[in-house]
């Protein structure tokens, strides 16, 4: 956890306010002043905190009366507020705020080093990567192939391998009913063995290649024989399994492209 400061003035043990008060109440404000800071309470200090942040300051609650009368603390009932904290340090919305802004600007920072330009790699867990991909249907995959690659441009001597033969899904027989329990048997046979080949959201394509290369990253051999013809195999595997289930999710979202975050696309449509 990075440590928090409490900016104080030098001069201030000179004020008035602190000269009536008493040094004992003094080191009351500054001991609440750190205690508030550290619990991000936006300048107040609860009633029944102050046994916290009097240890060996006898008397306390007279203290604390002491500091009310003279201006530095206002009593609001079951909190006691200081007026000119937040005139020195943050609040918490601003803390928050400025932690936002420099994770947002960590994942532009990221992807701008890693995943773009000619030695980039384009990740399936960066949402720049994945929002990218989304938009634009036509371009680079989101993982590279498995077993590394030449990059866009470099020199080969190696042909391209030839992907092999990936063989229909074998057709699903018309049902037989004998009596209405083998009937819903078989109903939810063939429902649950029904296919999506041909969708008509531009995006089901995208989000199950998505799928696939995570499942590929996560599960698959480090190097297949035929990587190409490997992905295929998963790619029809998941449309065969989950084709429905995904048609079905991308009906229900918006439409704008960048509203779909890879990451918990794949966990709700595996779940």
């Amino acid at each position: 956890m990075a440590r928090l400061f409490l900016p104080l003035d030098i001069e201030y043990a000179s004020d008035d306010e602190f000269i009536e008060a008493g040094p004992l109440a003094e080191l009351l404000f500054i001991r609440a002043s750190c205690f508030i800071k550290r619990k991000r309470q936006d300048g107040q200090l609860r009633h029944n905190q102050l046994p916290l942040i009097s240890n060996g300051i006898k008397a306390s609650r007279q203290h604390a009366a002491k500091l009310v009368e003279v201006g530095l603390w206002i009593d609001e009932g079951d909190h006691w507020f200081v007026p000119s904290y937040l005139k020195h340090n943050p609040s918490n919305a601003e803390i928050k705020a400025s932690t936002d802004i420099a994770k947002e600007a960590g994942i532009k920072g990221n992807h701008e080093r890693w995943h773009v330009g000619d030695d980039g790699k384009p990740n399936s867990k960066c949402p720049i990567c994945v929002a990218d991909r989304i938009a634009n249907p036509i371009g680079t995959p989101i993982a590279p192939p498995i077993g590394g690659g030449n990059r866009v441009g470099s020199p080969t001597t190696e042909t391209e391998p030839v992907p092999e033969p990936v063989p229909p899904p074998e057709p699903v027989p018309e049902p037989v009913p004998n009596n209405r329990s083998s009937s819903n048997r078989f109903n939810n046979a063939a429902a649950n063995s029904r296919t999506t080949t041909e969708p008509k959201d531009p995006r089901f394509e995208i989000v199950v290649g998505l799928i696939a290369d995570e499942q590929i990253e996560t599960h698959g051999p480090s190097r297949p024989v035929n990587a190409t013809a490997y992905r295929s195999t998963v790619v029809n595997q998941i449309i065969r399994q989950n084709g429905d289930r995904i048609s079905t999710y991308l009906a229900d979202r918006p439409a704008t492209p960048a509203a779909l975050v890879a990451q918990a696309l794949t966990q709700e449509i595996e779940r």
